[in-house]
């Protein structure tokens, strides 16, 4: 005979429908009977105490052949009880049974299903705190499955579904909640993570949850890049975290293309904070060059932004297109100077102050046509230390002598008089 604990079972009943199976009802007593079947075989099952009670008085016949089959004679003590139908001592179904009074009446209670003990149930919980070599997991069980839980813990590996012959932790025993510390983890790498949970018919999993380490590298910015003259370069950097291990090197690497530690670099150093210093390099207008911070941990290799410094502006200077045509501007006033009415432009102040001009490295200054001088009016602000009126190079023609342009308020004039000069070369 099959033995089950009463206390464990999860039981479920299909009913024909109490009213539909009743045949007659003249008298003080009704049967109930039905078949009890083992889930876990399928096959019918021996020995059950099938029971309906009303609370007060509990009806039993107990099940001795193998077919399964039970009856039960209930002898009504009042009309219009309400009645249970119990198995073991948990009683099964959500409905009542509304016996009716004065009569029999023969009940068919269908199927009542038994599902004996189990592996457990267990859920698994999100994964938190991640870092790039350890992790905070766990889960929750749920259900003894009807025996006790003897392990319970998280298992994981690079590859789904994994089980306990990967990676997993021993976290108790019993039901409930429980934490997990994830480790032996490689940074930025997705892992795959199920709760388990044992007793002795076996390890069941719960869902799978899903997460991807840190990199464990620092975190470093390239704060500063400026070109002092042809051949110097000022720089500054920053880690602003060290990863999952101490910064051994931090510096600038620098090339023609976006640099790595493999290309040439500086090192300044080591640990969390700002630096700075200076490179020389070759002539800066004869290519374009890329320049970013790193910093390496335990983990690696982490790098800043990467800053061009463009040949044919190294500097970087506010520049401006006008028709196609693009003009670096001098970001300061060279002279304020008289100019007349005539056009004279090899000698008037004006054109001989910027041709004379070697800035930046460039002798290529020009004093900038009035189309040019709008658009450094429309940026004044990004340009910057300007004041008062310019000069423009477009001449007005007849006598009427040179436009210029005030920066207060954009307004255009022409003429003669004492006005502010500030060159711009060609792109």
């Amino acid at each position: 005979m099959k033995k089950f604990s009463l206390f464990a079972l999860v039981v479920t009943i299909v009913l024909c429908g109490f009213s539909s199976c009743e045949e007659s009802a003249s008298s003080g007593v009704a049967t109930y009977y039905g078949t009890v079947i083992d889930e876990t075989t399928d096959l019918p099952f021996e020995g059950v105490d099938v029971k309906v009670t009303n609370g007060d008085r509990i009806h039993t016949a107990t099940q001795t052949n193998s077919d399964g089959y039970f009856s039960v004679d209930v002898r009504l003590q009042e009309v219009n009880q309400d009645y249970y139908v119990l198995l073991g001592n948990a009683r099964i179904g959500t409905k009542r049974v509304d016996l009716p009074g004065f009569g029999n009446g023969r009940y068919d209670l269908g199927i009542i299903t038994i599902k004996g003990p189990t592996v457990p149930t267990v859920e698994t919980a999100e994964v938190t705190n991640i870092k790039s070599k350890m992790a905070t997991g766990g889960g929750k069980v749920t259900s003894s499955g009807g025996f006790a839980v003897t392990k319970r813990g998280v298992c994981w590996g690079t590859s789904q579904y994994p089980t306990i012959i990967n990676d997993h932790t021993e976290d108790g025993t019993g039901a409930g909640e429980f934490f997990s510390n994830i480790g032996n983890l490689q940074p930025n790498t997705t892992y795959y993570v199920r709760a388990y949970a044992e007793n002795e018919k076996g390890v069941a999993y719960g869902n799978q949850v899903t997460f991807r380490t840190e990199s464990g590298v620092p975190t470093v910015k390239t704060t500063l890049v400026r070109v002092d003259s042809k051949t110097m370069i000022y720089y500054e950097g920053s880690v602003t975290d060290v990863g999952d291990s101490p910064v051994t090197e931090r510096g600038i690497c620098w090339g023609t293309s976006t640099p790595t530690i493999a290309n040439q670099k500086t090192t300044d150093g080591d640990g969390l904070g700002g630096y700075s210093g200076s490179l020389t390099v070759s002539n800066v207008h004869t290519q374009d060059l890329y320049i970013r911070a790193y910093a390496t941990n335990g983990s690696g290799t982490a790098y800043g932004e990467a800053i061009k410094i463009d040949h044919r502006n190294p500097y970087n200077l506010y520049k401006v297109s006008d028709q196609g045509v693009s003009y670096l501007v001098l970001p300061y006033d060279i002279e304020r100077v008289w100019m007349g009415v005539h056009d004279n432009t090899g000698n008037e102040p004006a054109f001989r102050l910027c041709n004379e001009l070697v800035a930046y490295d460039y002798d290529d200054w020009t004093l900038p046509a009035l189309s040019v001088l709008m658009l450094m009016y429309e940026n004044k602000d990004a340009i910057g230390g300007f004041w008062g009126a310019y000069w423009s190079s477009t001449f007005r023609g007849g006598g009427y002598g040179y436009y210029y342009i005030s920066f207060s308020d954009g307004s255009i004039d022409y003429g003669q008089g004492t006005y502010g000069v500030r060159p711009v070369r060609q792109y």
